[in-house]
């Protein structure tokens, strides 16, 4: 379908993330130091949570939390906020770089730790982490819709890779510089993904690592910055920065996913 509107003219709005129910659209707010959420299909604007340099968002899989890095002078943090505002709990994760988070369902929040640029899994009810494996500069997880499994960009030998949560297991399923991944379809079996500085959003078969191109968004690629999209399965939500930076809705672009 065509795309969509959502903010206007909002000026440094970033890391747009869907609501596990696909309605509401959470974001960072640059310029008011604060996350906030917006319905898809129309409505106001509401603030989460206000907090200073915080950036790189996820959902909780139910859809009640919100979990988001935070910067102070000394480190970077991990915080985690009720969806429907409240103060924020900052976990004990440090040194976390600013490559995305991603809360996946029976396993805890992954994210990217600049100490040695690995992997950890950090369980937000215990506080415990664990490192992923023995990958490093691996970058923006996402998880499988079963909680299973991350995708994630590796910039050694560059490309989109998938990790077992369990045993930490890897995958390799396409090749290429900067090649991030945005979501999976609902099933699990294949991972969406955009090549930094392309209009265009591919997806990769997990079992045979298939690559079809699924649409070119209509927007210019070097509006598109590198982590800027995101996709529940259904919906595709785009931030494009031109004079202002916006987010777009693309509903329906996979014409395979009904």
């Amino acid at each position: 379908g065509p795309a969509r509107r959502l903010t206007h003219g909002t000026a440094t709005r970033g890391d747009p993330r869907m609501s596990p129910d696909g309605m509401t659209v959470a974001f960072c707010d640059e310029a008011t130091n604060s996350i906030v959420a917006v319905p898809l299909q129309g409505g106001r604007a509401r603030v989460i949570v206000k907090s200073p340099s915080s950036c790189d968002l996820a959902w909780s899989p139910d859809g009640k939390s919100i979990a988001f890095r935070s910067q102070n002078e000394e480190t970077s943090t991990i915080s985690v906020v009720a969806a429907a505002g409240g103060s924020p709990r900052r976990l004990p994760a440090t040194e976390v770089s600013a490559h995305g988070l991603t809360w996946c369902d029976g396993a805890g929040i992954v994210y990217t730790a600049s100490e040695d640029d690995g992997l950890y899994v950090l369980d937000p009810v215990t506080e415990s982490r664990r490192r992923l494996g023995t990958f490093f500069r691996a970058f923006w997880p996402r998880c499988s819709p079963d909680g299973r499994f991350v995708a994630v960009y590796r910039a050694m030998g560059p490309g989109l890779w998938i990790i077992s949560l369990n045993d930490g297991t890897t995958k390799f399923l396409f090749g290429g510089p900067e090649i991030i991944p945005i979501g999976w379809s609902a099933d699990g079996r294949w991972v969406y993904a955009r090549a930094n500085g392309s209009r265009e959003v591919v997806k990769v078969e997990v079992g045979s690592a298939k690559v079809d191109t699924v649409v070119a968004v209509p927007f210019d690629a070097m509006t598109i910055s590198m982590d800027c999209m995101d996709f529940d399965g259904k919906q595709l939500v785009v931030n494009v920065a031109d004079r202002l930076v916006d987010i777009w809705l693309l509903e329906n672009f996979d014409r395979a996913v009904r």
